[in-house]
Parts: structure tokens; C-alpha cells; sequence
């Protein structure tokens, strides 16, 4: 069996198991406090992070604590011996959440067994060759994005607590059997397309709802407002916490393939939304919810994603928080509008077909902050062009795939 398919079949989520490496043994590199272990199941590691400085750095572990490092090793060790990604523990505080609390701490511990776990993992994927891409080839800012323990959890202001928030990302063999379910690794060709077929799944999930109503009044739905694991968000299809939740879902996938992925807020809309940001890729998700907003359900998955240059010059180079009548506000959305009109969905042509009273009207309250009448009036002949005057409206099939959504709560 080929080292790919032994890790396809390996991919578990499996409690770490406490295994110590090998006695350590003090080398001494030029400014880095790094101890390597004498473990010859380690020693291609150890080569790699010795010829590759750019890699080393960005782990940080030259800084880290002595704990952190020593887990670092037990996990790539175990790893390596099981062919298994390494895995943790659900923190200890997970169980004891309630309903509306968005955010949990973890200990100093718990943080620490996250970070050399997916330090690890990256270092454990990445030598096994089962991706198309090589870490080695990664400039030293992408590095330092795949690697940053902000993707998973923040210091908070309290003095020696950790927090996570809006989904618990803890383990990378749960990740990474999450990734595989979703995108094949034998399928992969390159980062920007993977990350396109990631986007084509997660069009099938939808926006948390703790309680909608009919249009008798009769509340219903009942989605969870307790953090999700990846698994659970995996499993239910819903991003509870809209946004917030499926920006940083869609980076897990991404880091678990290890391509470079970080999550930002504060940009689109000018208010509190959360971003996924893709830079070695050039590619943005503008807005979490975008994956499954009603009115893009149409436009393919290739399109929906919008351009990091553009992000980079003309919204992220401003203040965050610029309010919702801001330039960037306005800048962070236009993408977004583009695709509504070029790709006009079931739910907008169903409104504009049922709308009795200005059909014109209702588009111009909605688009006329980014288009002109010109643009309105080839978007109401495109409407009744699709529709055949309103007679036929057409199912979304974004890519082509005939697939079918189910992005609201029904009875």
C-alpha cells in the first residue's frame, strides 16, 4: 500500500495517547533554543527543519516553551509511527458550556497540545508527500500564516488563559478526516482549485437559526447556539454562528491541506463580519455567510470568491470597523453585487416576478448604490429573459451540478 492510500485509510480521529519521545539531546542551531530528539523515526524531521530555516522560524518553537516542544515531538513521533494525524482531547471547559456563550477558555495546557498538534501535522503531511505542494516551497509570510495559533485560539486579556470562539478546531486528525470527506486527496491538483471544490461543499450547508417563524407566527427551528465542534458542524450542515463559524470551517479545510488560511472581522460591511483570507491563493471569502446567501446561490463557486489584490489594496489597507456607510463597507461588497446581477438566483427572480406593485423599484432599492440604470435594465431583460417573462423560474445550479439546496429551516 502507497504512502497515500495508507494515510487515506490511517485518517482517524484517535485520542492522542500520551507516547514520549525519545530521551532529547542537545544540539545547538544559531539562535534557536530547540532541542532535537536522537529518535531515528524522527530524523528526516529534524533534517527538514535544519535545511529549512524559513519552516523553522515560522514554527516558533525556537521560542516556545520547553513543554510545548517536547509535545511537539511525542505527537510527530506518534504520528509517524501510527501513520495516523495527531490527535487531542476535546477541552475540558467544552463540556461544561451553555447555550450563548460564544467563546470558552482553555488552559495554558490545552493550548499548547493544540499547537504541537497541528504543528506537527503539517510537518507529518508534508513529509509524507501526500500533497502536491511542499511547505519548502512556501515564502516565510505563508508559513507564518499556516502556523499561527490564531486560527484556533487567542490569548485572552486575562493573564494566562487561552480562548476559543464560534467553533472548537482542536484536533487535526478530525480536521483532516473532515478535509478528505469533502475533497478527495487523491483529487488534488493545486491550492486555488482546492479551495474552489472545498466552496462547492460548503454551499450546501446554511445559516444557524435559534428560532425562525412561520407565516402563522409558530416559532420554529431551534438550531443550537452552543460552539460547534468540526465534526457537529460537519454532521448538521449549519454554521450556528453564521459567519463566524463557517469563515473559520472553511480555513480548517484548508489548513488541513495545508494551504495557508486566516480569518479576519471588522472589514465586510464595515461592521463585525468575519473573512476568510487566502492570500498564497489570491482568493477571499468576503463574507462567511456568502456560501450560502440566497442571493448567490446562483453565481458558480469559482466566481463567488472574490480577488486578495483587490482586498489587499482597497479594503484591508483601511480601518476595520469603518461603519456600514464607509468606503470600505461599500468596496468589501461590490464583488458580491457583481455576481447577484451576472448571476441572478431563484429567490431574486422570484421576488422580482411576484413583486405586484414596481418591479424597477424593488431593484433599484436593492442594487442602486452600485449600479446604474443601465446595468438595472439588463438585469430585469436577463429576469425575463430566464423566467420567460416571469411564466418559468429556474432552480439555482450554480456549478452545473443539478444538485439541490435546502438553506431554510422548515416545519
Amino acid at each position: 500500500m502507497n504512502t497515500k492510500n495508507k494515510i487515506k485509510s490511517l485518517i482517524a480521529a484517535a485520542v492522542f495517547s500520551g507516547c514520549t519521545a525519545a530521551p532529547l539531546e542537545e544540539q545547538v542551531i544559531e539562535n534557536c533554543a530547540l532541542t532535537f530528539p536522537s529518535d531515528p523515526v524522527l530524523k528526516p524531521y529534524i533534517k527538514a527543519l535544519k535545511e529549512n530555516t524559513n519552516i523553522l522560524q515560522a514554527t516558533q518553537l525556537c521560542t516556545a516553551a520547553p513543554s510545548l516542544q517536547q509535545l511537539f515531538w511525542d505527537k510527530l513521533k506518534l504520528a509517524e509511527e501510527t501513520n495516523a494525524a495527531p490527535s487531542n482531547t476535546v477541552p475540558a471547559s467544552f463540556n461544561d458550556l451553555a447555550p450563548k456563550e460564544y467563546f470558552m477558555d482553555i488552559t495554558v495546557t490545552e493550548a499548547e497540545q493544540i499547537q504541537a498538534a497541528y504543528l506537527a501535522h503539517a510537518l507529518w503531511i508534508d513529509q509524507n508527500g501526500v500533497l502536491p505542494w511542499k511547505l519548502a516551497d512556501y515564502q516565510p509570510e505563508e508559513l507564518n500564516t499556516l502556523f499561527n495559533p490564531k486560527n484556533r485560539f487567542w490569548r485572552s486579556p486575562e493573564k494566562e488563559k487561552y480562548q476559543i470562539g464560534y467553533l472548537l478546531d482542536h484536533s487535526p486528525a478530525i480536521a483532516l478526516s473532515i478535509a478528505q470527506k469533502t475533497v478527495d486527496i487523491n483529487l488534488l491538483t493545486d491550492q486555488k482549485s482546492t479551495i474552489i471544490n472545498f466552496v462547492k461543499k460548503l454551499r450546501h450547508f446554511r445559516h444557524g437559526n435559534p428560532g425562525a417563524k412561520n407565516s402563522e407566527g409558530k416559532v420554529y427551528c431551534f438550531d443550537s447556539e452552543m460552539i460547534p465542534t468540526l465534526e457537529e458542524m460537519d454532521k448538521e450542515k449549519i454554521s450556528r454562528f453564521g459567519c463566524k463559524s463557517m469563515a473559520s470551517y472553511a480555513c480548517s479545510l484548508a489548513t488541513a491541506y495545508n494551504i495557508p488560511c486566516e480569518t479576519t472581522e471588522g472589514y465586510y460591511d464595515g461592521v463585525g463580519h468575519r473573512t476568510a483570507l487566502l492570500k498564497s491563493t489570491e482568493q477571499v471569502l468576503a463574507h462567511g455567510d456568502n456560501a450560502y446567501e440566497h442571493y448567490l446561490l446562483n453565481t458558480p463557486s469559482e466566481k463567488l470568491l472574490d480577488n486578495y489584490q483587490f482586498w489587499e489594496e482597497e479594503i484591508l489597507a483601511h480601518p476595520a470597523y469603518s461603519g456600514l456607510d464607509s468606503e470600505v463597507a461599500h468596496q468589501s461588497r461590490v464583488h458580491e453585487m457583481n455576481n447577484i446581477i451576472t448571476y441572478p438566483s431563484n429567490l431574486l427572480m422570484k421576488s422580482y416576478c411576484q413583486n405586484k406593485v414596481d418591479k424597477k423599484a424593488a431593484l433599484e432599492n436593492y442594487f442602486g448604490e452600485y449600479f446604474d440604470g443601465a446595468k438595472l435594465d439588463l438585469l430585469e431583460q436577463k429576469i425575463m429573459e430566464v423566467t420567460q417573462n416571469c411564466t418559468v423560474i429556474p432552480k439555482d445550479d450554480p456549478d452545473g451540478t443539478g444538485e439541490s439546496y435546502n438553506h431554510i429551516c422548515t416545519l
